[in-house]
């Protein structure tokens, strides 16, 4: 189904777009969408035109950037200076998977997907030090701190990061960025050209992931060890089982994307339902919240 989009270029803009309480699917470069399930939403609300970099500072190896960012465009600035945020590079889209898939900056923060070198680089939550979040009511908050080193208080950004946007709009993060020559391999930046069919990514004790995949039998996979974490293409019409000690997430499945909320989706929903009682962010993106 077709929808209108907007593509406010303010924050304001964006609290604006909300007033009225429609629902709204955000997007930006849509790297992962068929990741999320089917929304239902009647606009959809690009943060393309929130983008840019809003503070730098090279020798604190931290930037704030606004979430509507592509990832080349910031990589391609933090190369200036010898920086870049670690993400692996990619020759096709299993790779592409197994790099996060990244697309713009707020994509990559509200979706955490793992990464193959998450063993070295501890992944997205903990490159975000803070967060500016519009939420469903309109109400802007910062969350963390531009600090490298931050103990005071509750670190809710974390809360934001993975949640999908579902219970925020991500509209400016501060990163901690990374010396590029502490990798070899050079991290890619643009996406690849094609990104169809049906994947998995499951994480599971390390001991168990490699036989959970041979047992899956995918088209062909990733997998690291270390984190005990898989990336696969599948041809099955079904996802698979989810791992016994683990967690499973899906893409090109609908309504199925996310088959392991289980014990967790009582506490989803209660914070769902504190910060965006009406529904009016990314309504289904879980299949059910």
């Amino acid at each position: 189904m077709n929808v209108p989009t907007v593509t406010p270029a303010s924050i304001e803009e964006a609290a604006d777009a909300l007033r009225g309480g429609e629902p709204v699917r955000i997007q930006g470069l849509g790297t992962k969408a068929a990741f999320s399930c089917p929304m239902r939403a009647r606009r959809t609300l690009s943060t393309q035109r929130l983008s840019g970099i809003v503070e730098w500072r090279p020798d604190d190896l931290v930037v704030t950037v606004r979430a509507g960012t592509p990832l080349a465009e910031l990589q391609a600035a933090l190369a200036e200076r010898g920086q870049c945020l670690p993400l692996p590079p990619w020759q096709d889209a299993l790779e592409f998977l197994a790099a996060g898939a990244p697309g713009t900056i707020g994509g990559l923060v509200a979706a955490r997907l793992p990464t193959r070198w998450d063993a070295r680089t501890r992944g997205a939550r903990y490159w975000v030090l803070g967060l500016r979040v519009l939420l469903a009511n309109g109400e802007v908050i910062r969350c963390g701190s531009s600090a490298v080193k931050n103990v005071a208080g509750y670190d809710i950004q974390k809360l934001f990061t993975g949640s999908w946007g579902a219970l925020g709009i991500i509209c400016e993060a501060t990163l901690r960025v990374f010396p590029k020559a502490m990798f070899e391999e050079q991290p890619s930046a643009v996406p690849p050209a094609s990104f169809e069919g049906r994947f998995a990514i499951a994480r599971t004790v390390r001991t168990e992931v490699r036989p959970y995949v041979e047992a899956i039998e995918p088209v062909e996979s990733v997998v690291d060890e270390e984190t005990g974490t898989a990336w696969m293409r599948l041809d099955s019409p079904t996802p698979p089982v989810p791992p016994r000690n683990g967690w499973l997430l899906c893409g090109g499945f609908g309504e199925r994307n996310f088959p392991t909320l289980d014990g967790n989706f009582d506490i989803m929903q209660r914070i769902k339902a504190r910060l965006d009682p009406s529904g009016v962010l990314n309504p289904g993106v879980f299949g059910a919240l």
